[in-house]
């Protein structure tokens, strides 16, 4: 496992005015090394500021979420792991977790989409080759950057 914190330019946010938002932890479950990657470099490019773990499994995913789910704010999970449809893995992961799960995958298909979506993936998306249209994909989880805020208060007011 990996943990790396990818400082993005939630700074050039605050100073022209935007507001802070909390880190945005990530768990990356993908099993292709080159795909784990382009997915680190396409966060980089973010509006928000992230920390990323990433496993090569699912095993590896389930134990980490199994010892600190509430550490996770989104799971980035690759739709084919080890050539297998991920479904079971979503279904594992919300049995342990409250976190949001994004499907990654390289199926167009509509069904397999829905499949994924009605397992419990809070969204699918495609996976291209191409940086530009990965950065343009994942610029959408800035909405689970909101929600991590929400909750990094909402823990603070239970501590207090």
């Amino acid at each position: 496992m990996t943990r790396k914190l990818l400082s993005t330019r939630c700074w050039a946010a605050f100073l022209l005015g935007g507001t802070t938002m909390a880190v945005l932890n990530i768990l990356i479950v993908e099993d292709n090394a080159g795909d784990r990657r382009l997915l680190r470099l396409a966060l980089l490019e973010q509006a928000y500021e992230c920390m990323v773990d990433e496993v090569d499994g699912a095993e590896a995913a389930l134990e980490m979420l199994a010892q600190n789910a509430a550490s996770v704010d989104v799971v980035l999970l690759d739709g084919r792991l080890n050539g297998a449809n991920s479904t079971s893995v979503i279904d594992r992961i919300k049995g342990l977790a409250g976190t949001h799960i994004v499907v990654l995958t390289g199926s167009s298909s509509k069904a397999e989409h829905a499949e994924f979506i009605s397992h419990g993936a809070d969204a699918v998306m495609e996976k291209t080759a191409e940086l530009d249209g990965l950065i343009e994909n994942l610029s959408k989880l800035k909405r689970y950057a909101g929600l991590a805020k929400i909750r990094s208060n909402l823990r603070q007011q239970l501590q207090s």
